[in-house]
């Protein structure tokens, strides 16, 4: 058998590339390697207590397959040579619901060396369009908050600069992440013959007089070529984030793809491709939201520093309306329904001078606030609060007033209002050096600064509708 791979562009890895690249992965080996108790009922619980009985797109039967193969996936790829780490602690997004591991059910790739790919294949993987240190997601914890600690500060600098040095003494070139995860799958595809046609798209699905997919007419060098399938098409092409169209046709609104993070890409071929020849979709109106800061046009995602201390985000009226610590999807959603009934969208990121000496804003590092990122309209600042309102269109009062019951709920460890800091997901994106509450800080120590923050995306969810088996059904 042959297994064939069309990516479109010239470069191999979409959205991935740029990912923390984790995997939500039950039972999986590296559990059982470190002693950590896991099992399929548990899971099961914990997916039940997400997804609803009846939701769209989920059966009893898809999601207990889900349980099955997803642990032997991660198992199959060991034993082809794929290293993977256990992200801990990474404890489930929704860890106080029955069911949820307060440990980790998250695994992602351990740093990689490129140049064990051969050929041109290096220079064919998709980068991410920011620089970032050689570090997993669980260790690029410490050089976000670079400047809360001495430990930190130490731990970055390893990472940052003694890992890559390493590395380079010894002729070797690492990426980590989401760029790992895509090059250590390019690798062991490339391992086990797996050819690849890169600039190559699809045109169109063919199919049988019974309506089965039975291959593909894909665009290559200017020619469209027929391929058939024996044993079956996969279709594993992303969302739809960067079609505006397809955005604007499913999506909330507000909707724009300047606030994806996609790739460009990114544009449903494979969605309507299928739905051409009669495919069943579902949750198109839903996205994996991740709240983002935009700066000179560019999204930038923001998971760390809405969720540290001395910091809060408030609606365009200064309230508090969410626990800025929460997973990035429901924060994102929790934005677009503030909207509804307050305008929300964008919101300001509220943090005051500690913030900004302790904690990476976007691409700024700690303790450094150029001159350019205010002028270029990225960052808000003010002397006092009531100056910082002013210019950002917010109430001076109520601004006031948010931040004075927040400054309490901080000094006590207990934010009465969204309960930020207590349940240990928060505390996966927390300062653990700061007490009571590693979430919570008070804001009162000019200046002050304001960023507009926005419901942006790392990718839509709808598409289609499969069995327990991976098999696409009809409409």
């Amino acid at each position: 058998m042959e297994t064939l791979v069309i990516e479109k562009t010239d470069k191999i890895g979409g959205t991935t590339a740029y990912s923390g690249g984790g995997v939500w992965v039950p039972c999986n080996h590296l559990q059982a390697q470190q002693g950590i108790s896991d099992s399929p009922q548990d899971a099961a619980t914990y997916i039940n207590a997400i997804v609803k009985e009846g939701a769209p797109a989920s059966t009893p039967a898809r999601r207990a397959a889900y349980l099955e193969f997803s642990p032997k996936m991660a198992q199959f790829l060991h034993e082809q040579g794929f290293e993977w780490n256990l992200d801990l602690p990474y404890p489930d997004y929704h860890a106080l619901e029955p069911g949820a591991s307060l440990t980790s059910r998250s695994i992602s790739p351990a740093p990689f060396d490129l140049k064990t790919l051969s050929g041109n294949w290096q220079s064919q993987l998709r980068r991410p369009t920011d620089w970032r240190p050689v570090v997993t997601s669980v260790e690029a914890r410490s050089p976000l908050r670079l400047g809360a600690s001495i430990g930190d500060f130490i731990k970055t600098a390893q990472l940052a600069v003694l890992r890559p040095l390493w590395a380079m003494m010894r002729g070797k070139k690492l990426a980590a992440t989401g760029l790992a995860l895509v090059a250590r799958l390019l690798h062991t595809n490339l391992c086990l013959g797996t050819k690849f046609w890169t600039d190559a798209g699809l045109n169109q699905l063919l199919t049988s007089p019974a309506g089965d997919v039975v291959g593909a007419l894909v665009e290559r060098d200017g020619k469209v070529l027929k391929v058939q399938a024996k044993r079956g098409v996969i279709l594993a092409a992303g969302g739809f984030a960067r079609n505006p169209e397809m955005r604007e046709q499913y999506l909330q609104k507000p909707t724009q793809t300047e606030w994806s993070l996609t790739a460009p890409e990114d544009r449903g071929d494979a969605i309507r491709a299928a739905m051409d020849v009669g495919a069943d979709i579902a949750l198109m109106k839903h996205a994996w939201w991740m709240p983002c800061l935009i700066d000179n046009g560019k999204p930038m995602l923001d998971v760390y520093a809405r969720s540290f201390p001395h910091s809060i985000i408030v609606d365009q009226s200064g309230r508090r309306y969410f626990n800025e610590s929460e997973c990035y999807c429901d924060a994102g959603s929790n934005m677009l329904a503030r909207n509804g009934e307050t305008p929300s969208i964008h919101s300001w990121l509220i943090l005051d001078s500690r913030h900004r000496r302790k904690y990476m804003l976007g691409q700024l590092l700690p303790g450094l606030t150029p001159r350019s990122s205010i002028t270029s309209g990225f960052l808000y600042k003010g002397s006092t609060l009531g100056g910082l309102a002013n210019p950002i269109g917010v109430d001076e009062h109520q601004l006031q007033e948010t931040v004075n019951r927040f400054n309490k709920f901080a000094l006590d460890g207990v934010d009465q209002d969204f309960r930020r800091g207590l349940n240990p997901y928060n505390k996966t994106f927390s300062d653990p050096s700061h007490r009571p509450n590693p979430n919570l800080g008070t804001i009162e120590r000019g200046p002050f600064y304001a960023v507009k923050i926005y419901p942006g995306d790392i990718g839509t969810k709808g598409g289609l509708v499969t069995d327990e088996r991976a098999r696409v059904l009809n409409r």
